[in-house]
This record gives structure tokens, C-alpha cells and sequence, in this order.
């Protein structure tokens, strides 16, 4: 299993990886020899668009991949290209926040933790395992499954 690490630059591509059930660390407010450090002690991948960080990471021997673009479907493209089949959604989603794990939970598990509104509309439910947090196939799931689907 893939273990990627974004730099400060790829907040957002960060995100929207472990939606897609990639392991992905975000390395935020961290200095250059921090986020090699961390990469490193993790064994992580570092995804940047730096390319200065890249070539310090190839002096380290740690492994990286220089995306080439700023379009967010792109990148995730590339990362696919990359690495290969690493997106394992809807299945394996991680956290947007944390990056833990989503366990799936009934109904009232969620009871109190979301709107009445919102627990009479789903019958699906995911919770966090790291941090709580509960998400469902709300409004942004049309959207999510447009840039799934937009991933070459």
C-alpha cells in the first residue's frame, strides 16, 4: 500500500486523495528538511510541485513524485499514472480531515451527532475511527463522484 506525503503547496490534492482511499499525510507549516525528515521516518512518498524539494529528496534517497501540473483532476491523474491503482473508492475513503479510516456505522450510531434532517435523508454512514467525524452521500457526493470519474 502506497503511503504519500503532500507538501504545503498540495492541501487540496492531499484532501482529495484520501477520499479516494489514499494514505496521505499533509505536511502543513513544515520547512523543507522538516518534510524530508518526516517522509522519511514515515516511509512516505513526497508528492510535490517543487522542484528544488524534489532534488533534495533525491540527494536524501527519498522517494518522490514532482507533479506537473496545477489542475487538481491532472494531478490525481498523474499520481494513477504513477503509482498505479492506487484509488480504492468509494471502499477504502479515508478521512478528508485526519486521514483515518472510515468505519461504517448504523443509523444510531449517528444518532445526535448529525441533523435530524440529514439521518432521515441517508441510510448509509461513515465515522472516523481516528477523530469521530461522521460524513454520508450528502449534496457533495454528485461532485465527488465527477472528479472520480474525471481521473485519467
Amino acid at each position: 500500500m502506497i503511503r504519500l506525503l503532500f507538501d504545503e503547496m498540495l492541501s487540496r490534492t492531499a484532501t482529495w486523495s484520501r477520499i479516494f482511499g489514499v494514505d496521505s499525510a499533509h505536511a502543513a507549516g513544515k520547512s523543507d528538511s522538516e518534510i524530508i525528515k518526516l517522509a522519511k521516518e514515515e516511509g512516505r512518498t513526497l508528492i510535490t510541485r517543487d522542484a528544488e524539494l524534489a532534488g533534495r529528496c533525491k540527494t536524501h534517497g527519498i522517494p518522490f513524485f514532482l507533479l506537473e501540473d496545477d489542475v487538481l483532476s491532472h494531478q490525481l491523474g498523474q499520481l494513477k499514472s504513477a503509482f498505479g491503482d492506487i484509488y480504492t473508492f468509494p471502499e477504502g475513503t479515508r478521512c478528508p480531515a485526519c486521514n483515518g479510516k472510515l468505519a461504517v456505522a448504523g443509523k444510531e450510531a449517528v444518532r445526535g451527532k448529525v441533523l435530524e434532517g440529514v439521518l432521515n435523508k441517508n441510510e448509509k454512514f461513515w465515522v472516523c475511527t481516528d477523530c469521530g467525524k461522521t460524513y454520508w452521500e450528502g449534496s457533495h457526493w454528485k461532485n465527488i463522484l465527477r472528479v472520480f470519474k474525471s481521473i485519467k
